[in-house]
């Protein structure tokens, strides 16, 4: 390992039914999520709960003391799921993740159980060229890849935001190291899980901590540039847990595919674990597709899918259940005429993928909206 390494001070970063939510009302409501703008891309690129353990992920521990923890998977109470334990000292890259496209969306789930000093590093999301990248012998300080790193780092009750833009940048953006700091006080809540949104849309970068928008750079990346998402952190602590991630592209207009006469099929309808119950930040996503269903004449059918985890008629029955809450939820949020809408749960017996890899399930977790003339 690269002795420049040990002087490093470094973190970094990079979601499904299976996604959990916290925030600090207990019971959410979706209207929570009325200003919240971010949309999940729709073709999945990658996707980890960690259920298989680490199998898809190229880690790099750096600095390492004998009272630390390497990374490993673990589960928590009452944060269900399982969740990688990042090394304390450390950077993480999906094995199959290449360059990103110049429209994509990051998600992760992410919490940390023990207090925080304002001295220590957080967690460091870096999208950084994809070019000539070596993970093994990426340095934080010294690498001459292009690069933005977006930096979250919880003490207690405060939340810490910092953004450095570095190294070789064109068409008009500069290579200033610091280009945004924040400090929010009674903003964080230890012990638990914060939902980690960002998105990529040509040059334009956000960054959202649960529905909030913490950070927006409308010219933060050259775009038609090809870069990658690295997760890296420098704590003196033991790290932290992070689950449910997700990296998607593309957005499917559920405007043209009704006008087409094409089902329009979304994973980006999430609910709470074996329940009925939408979760908040799926409202852009329903706002989306009750303004297309309010263009179109007639009739639309609302068809619940699950994976194949579990019983096969309690999925049947769950996603029953799924398509109805959806129905709920474009009726007394969004003004739909309930007439208009019914209801069908396929469960499991309909997949668009295979069922034998976590990305293939997330695929088969959907809801699909079908024209009926």
């Amino acid at each position: 390992m690269n002795n420049l390494k040990t002087t490093l001070f470094f973190l970094c970063f990079i979601t499904s039914s299976h996604m959990i939510y916290s925030q600090k009302n207990d019971e959410a409501n979706i209207s929570t999520y009325k200003n919240f703008d971010f949309i999940s891309g729709e073709k999945i690129l990658f996707y980890d709960d960690f259920s298989k353990g680490l199998i898809h992920w190229d880690i790099v521990e750096w600095d390492l003391y004998e009272e630390s923890q390497k990374g490993r998977i673990t589960t928590y109470p009452n944060t269900p799921g399982n969740w990688y334990f990042m090394p304390r000292k450390g950077t993480s890259k999906p094995k199959v993740l290449g360059a990103l496209p110049n429209h994509f969306t990051v998600e992760y789930d992410f919490f940390i159980d023990e207090n925080v000093s304002e001295h220590e590093g957080g967690i460091l999301n870096i999208f950084v060229k994809q070019k000539g990248l070596n993970i093994e012998e990426y340095s934080y300080h010294f690498d001459d890849n292009p690069q933005i790193k977006l930096a979250i780092k919880p003490a207690n009750d405060i939340l810490y935001l910092n953004a450095w833009r570095e190294y070789s940048y064109a068409d008009g953006i500069n290579g200033d190291a610091m280009i945004f700091e924040d400090i929010r006080e009674n903003y964080w809540v230890p012990n638990q899980v914060h939902r980690i949104s960002i998105s990529r849309n040509g040059s334009h970068v956000n960054l959202y901590v649960n529905q909030e928008k913490v950070m927006d750079f409308p010219n933060a990346l050259p775009a038609n540039e090809d870069y990658t998402l690295l997760l890296c952190n420098n704590l003196w602590i033991n790290g932290y847990y992070i689950s449910n991630i997700k990296i998607a592209s593309g957005l499917v207009q559920p405007d043209v595919e009704f006008k087409d006469n094409k089902p329009y099929v979304t994973q980006n309808i999430l609910f709470d674990v074996n329940s009925d119950k939408i979760k908040p930040s799926s409202y852009q996503t329903l706002k989306q597709i009750s303004q297309a269903i309010k263009e179109v004449e007639g009739k639309i059918l609302i068809v619940g899918h699950t994976d194949s985890d579990g019983d096969a008629d309690k999925n049947m029955e769950l996603s029953k259940r799924r398509s109805n809450s959806v129905k709920n939820v474009l009726v007394t949020e969004f003004g739909i005429d309930s007439a208009r809408l019914e209801t069908e749960g396929k469960g499991q017996t309909e997949p668009i993928n295979s069922n034998d890899t976590v990305q293939d399930k997330a695929n088969n977790r959907r809801v699909e909206f079908i024209k009926v003339e």
